[in-house]
């Protein structure tokens, strides 16, 4: 899924995109003594507000991790470097740490959060899968250096106060045990400079960095389920069996495909009765053609406006392969219709084609307007912009293609009803 790092109001924010469900997380770079990003600092964030109210710890770990590898992805998060993410004793023996990858993580836990042995257990098992631990929240005059043999790097808070001979000299017992050490709160150039002569390898601090937001968006559950379904209709790899498990999951397409098909316009002798009789008659291409125009029709948060458009794509795309003899008019249809996506689902073209497992040549023509699809769709949204000096489609008359928009329109309009 996109995001970004905020450089906008929080009123640009909270305007844009209405249909998502925000999601947020605070990073704050952590660098090394050429300042030279190294790892960030991922912090719990519930609004585009810089700070955060946390009622419950377990609950803010939580939903940290999971906007962070689920939601947003950590490669728009922490790019390449590790995320360093404070955990609580609750969620660290949940063993739902497990699932997040331990190459590109590092589990921050308090002094007192060490107590515990079934804590203790529990991170002696994720640091010999490979994860790093953290010791963090102690000042350089009450760290207990006990507790190095439990840990692979501590922070240490210079903001606190304590010598420079004493943070030397933790650093120094920390070195010889392997450890790495962190200076955060850094505020000033010459705490800096000191922390840098103490020998620490990595720095923290407003005075370097302060923490930013991440945002990004979600789709609301039915948006999700309407993705995952149009994933599984435009799946080239998918066949019959499966094509009739995907639309029988919902109950509502079942519904109107069974409607579909016995209504007047086939006419079959017999009642249609089942999914699997109902894709058999119809056809593989033609049954993806129309769970794509079904699903899309469901899109309840929409100006009607917006469906009506995609189906006039659609069908203009169709009929103007059959002006050229094209052997798959249904693929024309789904270009036209799917065309429309970035602003049924308010998601980018882009990151839209990386959940639907379509075809490269569909593809190419919903991002690129290349090939013969990808004409036929530039072609249509020509028209439709009345940009009268540029439309073009192979050998075709003006004429034939005004018709076929005409034809479109007139389609359009007889259609809506069977869907409802």
């Amino acid at each position: 899924m996109s995001s970004q790092v905020s450089s906008q109001s929080a009123e640009d924010q909270s305007t844009g995109n209405p249909s998502l469900l925000p999601t947020y997380v605070g990073r704050q770079p952590m660098f090394n003594a050429n300042l030279e990003t190294r790892a960030y600092e991922l912090l719990y964030r519930s609004s585009i507000e810089n700070w955060a109210d946390i009622g419950d710890s377990d609950l803010a770990t939580g939903q940290t991790f999971w906007n962070t590898f689920i939601e947003l992805g950590q490669a728009h998060v922490a790019e390449s470097q590790r995320a360093y993410i404070n955990v609580t004793p609750t969620f660290l023996r949940s063993n739902c740490i497990e699932i997040f990858p331990k190459n590109k993580l590092a589990l921050e836990l308090r002094p007192q959060d060490l107590v515990d042995a079934d804590v203790r257990h529990a991170i002696q098992q994720l640091r010999n899968d490979g994860y790093r631990i953290v010791l963090d929240g102690q000042g350089p005059e009450t760290i207990d250096t006990d507790l190095f043999d439990l840990v692979d790097e501590i922070k240490i808070d210079v903001a606190v106060g304590g010598s420079p001979e004493k943070s030397a000299s933790i650093v120094a017992t920390a070195n010889k045990a392997g450890i790495t050490t962190i200076a955060k709160c850094i505020e000033t150039f010459d705490c800096f400079e000191e922390c840098r002569r103490a020998g620490f390898s990595i720095f923290q601090g407003h005075f370097l960095a302060k923490p930013q937001i991440v945002m990004g968006g979600r789709l609301p559950a039915d948006g999700l389920a309407r993705m995952r379904l149009l994933a599984a209709v435009n799946d080239s790899e998918t066949g019959i069996e499966k094509m009739q498990e995907a639309i029988s999951q919902d109950v509502g397409l079942s519904y109107k495909l069974l409607r579909y098909v016995n209504s007047a316009m086939f006419a079959f002798r017999t009642d249609v009765e089942s999914i699997q009789h109902a894709v058999m008659i119809l056809g593989m291409r033609w049954v993806r053609t129309w769970a794509n125009l079904v699903i899309l029709s469901g899109v309840t948060d929409k100006p009607e406006e917006i469906f009506n458009t995609a189906v006039i794509r659609g069908k203009m795309c169709e009929l103007l392969s059959r002006e050229i003899d094209h052997d798959q008019p249904e693929v024309f249809f789904t270009v036209g219709l799917l065309s429309t996506l970035p602003c049924l689902l308010d998601r980018s073209m882009e990151e839209i084609l990386g959940e639907l497992p379509v075809a490269d040549e569909l593809k190419d023509a919903l991002l690129e307007q290349e090939g013969q699809l990808g004409k036929a769709l530039n072609c249509t949204l020509k028209y439709e912009r009345s940009a009268w000096d540029d439309i073009t489609f192979g050998d075709l008359d003006p004429g034939t293609i005004r018709d076929s928009y005409l034809s479109a329109l007139q389609w359009a309009a007889d259609l809506r009803g069977t869907l409802e």
